[in-house]
């Protein structure tokens, strides 16, 4: 299963479980303290997965791993490149 589609099937049952306590389908008889939960539960899980989401790109960026041999390859390209512009303009 990929992860799109395990998002999917998470978000799939808490729709349904959450639509179920809402409406108050199977006659639970909530009280007014449970319901104005059940329907504030969606705008939290939302500001707790902005918060997942911004942790977790601050942690891959924080960990992101520089790669010194590769800038210097890059450089050394560059230069490469500079010289042969160079030669072309010379020529014309």
């Amino acid at each position: 299963m990929s992860k799109l589609a395990r998002a999917l099937l998470v978000f799939g049952l808490f729709a349904v479980a959450w639509v179920v306590l809402a409406w108050d389908l199977p006659g639970l008889g909530l009280t007014s303290q449970w319901l104005q939960l059940v329907w504030a539960m969606p705008a939290y899980l939302l500001v707790c997965f902005g918060c997942w989401a911004l942790a977790t790109v601050g942690i891959r960026l924080s960990s992101f791993r520089d790669c010194p041999e590769a800038a210097e390859e890059l450089r050394a390209e560059v230069v490469a490149a500079r010289i042969k512009c160079i030669f072309i303009t010379l020529n014309l």
